[in-house]
């Protein structure tokens, strides 16, 4: 085995050490690793059966042909990468011979590194300038959503953004942030107190944000942020021409932008936020001309430290604007507090955002409890936890006082965070004009990544549980596909299984889930069938009903044959038939745990991780388990973490095989067991997102 040995500086000042202290004292961690009971490999990405990329060391020269373990391997031509070829079988084989091809060349001495000849696609990705500092585009799976919408089929979704008002003056003015051009509607100014509004009058037409601070002092220009992530101008070249576009990229590219001021100096109030809310949804306010662009989304990043039921009123007009079909979506509040304590997003019939960082923890101000509906991306510009040099806040549109120019800025809250939402529910309504509030909320919610309790606690700690952050992280992508599936009230289901396919030895047993999914009104019991299942084969299912997740245990007698058996579920509701496909791979070869990293991490009193004091051991025995030790490891608590990456990606993701030890471990100890199992954002991500993070590097360090 492989050891990671830590160095550090160590500075002595004789004059403030009249005495060497004691060496800390030194324990070891030791056990075993071994895989989950019917867990061979998971569904790994998408490669090229029996083709695999190899790099040789330098000074060695790659054959025409290769054997490994039975397997004849023909060099078919070589890449553009020094002493890089493609290899193909001359056999056809599977999935899983294929991967074990790859780990068999990774472990030749004249290998650099080995990998399949991966599948990829076009994802359709923005060509504007700050587009590569958008973290919080793929956190929600954007880039994969755009190729299903993007926002511009059919007519243009209005949103409107209830807030200080916009940068926008007209297309054409210089008073114009140029990520806002071709994006907004005339829109209303709402301040009906020329003391707040700072415009020198009341109410009227100009939405124009002229600034929340006093003289002197640099505004927010908040509207105009939370309206750049929902729908900044993308792909918008500069009149000069050039082939980088300008600035940023909204989450929807097609969508329209109603400003409707009602913030301004020292905040606003209700009667403005109310009265705006009902003239953005095309519900006549006296005194103010009819909206001709009504909003079928309306955004408030905004929120009071009272309880919606302190304020009927809020609950009143929040009820005629849902009533016309229109859906609104609420920043949690950034108080660290619980959502019930706060207004309107403990107000009923809304969408209410809580705020997630950059790994996808909830950020250490986001407020939780049960009233948090989903989470998004609200950034913590504090930290830079992607390395990327650049902060983890949210980039979006703004203006620097000092000097008058248009910029791009970071800001973090839930402010920011429920805009992302509000663009992808525009992206659903491009989809689906038809969607209503309830309906937009249960796919957000269905389709939603769910938060461990460790991950809704966040980076600084807490006490909240899972349930605390609703449903999870959005997901642009699943949630766009389950919008276009859907049905316009007519009964329907649905199926989705956790995995496309297991490989499992015979013998044994191992456990999918089965998410059914119901919509126009569909209740009651589903009947659940399976076809292509071969004689040993034995599938068992708790109850199947509406919106239930069922355990479907597949057990393999040791009689069946090694081959990949193409399986069938179906769900049946009265006359409605519902099917998804799933592949079963017998394979009778043992799994190897050779390659698979260890870690042990130090974990400081504020739950921080000490490197210094971790360490890792790379296994290089194969089987399907084997013995590690961690040596050299002072006293302290020390989470512990195994992770075999299985599709050769050197990132921990989809496809690999991770352990965890539950409870914190003391050196000396032994006997951990620890069992591989499927990574998902479930079972791993939120158990120590820097622990994971470390143990990435440290592997890629060893290989």
């Amino acid at each position: 085995m492989k050891r990671i040995i830590s160095l550090g500086l160590l500075t002595l000042s004789l004059s403030a050490c009249p005495s060497n202290p004691a060496p800390p004292q030194k324990g070891s961690i030791s056990g075993t690793v071994g895989f989950q009971v019917g867990i061979n490999q998971v569904q790994s990405p998408e490669f090229v059966l029996g083709e695999v990329i190899v790099k040789f060391k330098t000074g060695t020269q790659g054959a025409a042909r290769l054997s490994l373990k039975g397997i004849n391997l023909i060099q078919d031509s070589s890449l553009g990468l020094r002493s890089t070829y493609l290899y193909r079988s001359s056999a056809n084989i599977n999935a899983q011979a294929t991967l074990e091809m790859v780990q068999n060349l990774q472990s030749r001495d004249d290998v650099e590194y080995a990998q399949p000849n991966f599948i990829q696609h076009i994802n359709k990705t923005p060509q504007d300038e700050f587009y590569s500092i958008q973290w919080d585009a793929p956190a929600i799976n954007l880039p994969q959503a755009w190729d299903v919408v993007d926002g511009t089929q059919g007519p243009a979704v209005v949103v409107a953004v209830v807030d200080t008002g916009i940068l926008w003056a007209g297309d054409t003015s210089s008073k114009t942030h140029p990520d806002l051009i071709g994006k907004v509607l005339p829109g209303a100014d709402m301040i009906s107190d020329p003391r707040r509004s700072g415009d020198g009058d009341g109410r009227d037409s100009d939405a124009y944000d002229v600034g929340d601070a006093p003289a002197g002092s640099q505004s927010s220009y908040h509207g105009s942020h939370v309206a750049g992530t929902v729908a900044a101008s993308t792909n918008n070249t500069p009149a000069s021409g050039g082939n980088i576009a300008i600035g940023m990229a909204g989450v929807s590219w097609g969508a329209k932008i109603l400003p409707v001021r009602v913030l301004g100096q020292g905040g606003g109030s209700s009667q403005d936020i109310l009265d705006g809310v009902l003239w953005a949804a095309g519900i006549d306010v006296p005194g103010v001309p009819h909206n001709t662009n009504p909003a079928s989304i309306i955004n408030m990043s905004l929120g009071g430290d009272y309880p919606c039921s302190q304020s009927p009123a809020y609950q009143d007009v929040l009820n005629q604007v849902r009533n016309k079909g229109v859906i609104v979506v609420v920043a949690a509040g950034n108080e660290n507090d619980n959502t019930a304590n706060h207004s309107p997003s403990s107000c009923a019939g809304v969408i209410t955002v809580g705020a997630t960082d950059q790994p996808g923890a909830r950020t250490f101000y986001s407020n939780f409890g049960t009233r948090i509906d989903v989470m998004a991306p609200g950034g913590d510009s504090a930290v830079d936890a992607n390395n990327d040099g650049e902060p983890d806040g949210i980039l979006s549109i703004g203006k620097n006082d000092a000097n008058g120019n248009f910029v791009f800025k970071y800001s973090d809250g839930t402010s920011q965070a429920t805009p992302h939402v509000a663009g992808v529910v525009a992206l659903m309504k491009a989809l689906r004009p038809s969607l209503t509030p309830d309906q937009a909320l249960n796919i957000l919610k269905d389709t939603s990544r769910p938060r461990t309790a460790t991950q809704c606690q966040g980076r600084k700690g807490g006490t909240q549980i899972a349930a605390d952050c609703g449903a999870g992280l959005i997901d642009a992508l699943a949630a766009v596909n389950a919008t276009k599936t859907a049905t316009n009230g007519t009964p329907d289901l649905s199926l989705k299984l956790s995995q496309g396919g297991l490989t499992i030895k015979p013998g044994t047993n191992a456990d999918v889930i089965l998410q059914i999914n119901c919509t126009g009104g569909l209740t009651g019991a589903v009947n659940l069938q399976v076809s292509g299942d071969p004689a040993g084969v034995n599938i068992t299912a708790t109850a199947a009903t509406c919106g239930s997740s069922v355990t479907l245990n597949i057990a393999v007698d040791s009689t069946v044959a090694s081959k990949t058996y193409p399986l069938t579920f179906y769900g049946i509701s009265g006359t409605l038939e519902r099917n998804v496909s799933f592949s079963l791979t017998v394979q009778s070869t043992p799994p190897s745990v050779a390659d698979t990293i260890v870690g042990a991490f130090y974990v400081k009193p504020n739950n921080d991780l000490d490197e210094t004091k971790s360490n890792a051991v790379l296994l290089t025995q194969t089987g399907s388990s084997a013995p590690f030790q961690l040596n050299d490891l002072e006293s302290g608590k020390y989470f512990v973490i195994a992770w075999k990456d299985v599709n050769g990606d050197k990132t921990i993701n989809t496809g690999d095989l991770v352990a965890i030890e539950p409870s914190l471990i003391s050196p000396s100890k032994s006997g951990l067991n620890l069992k591989l199992e499927p990574f998902s954002s479930t079972n791993s991500a939120g158990a120590n997102i820097a622990a994971w993070t470390r143990l990435e590097a440290m592997y890629k360090n060893l290989r």
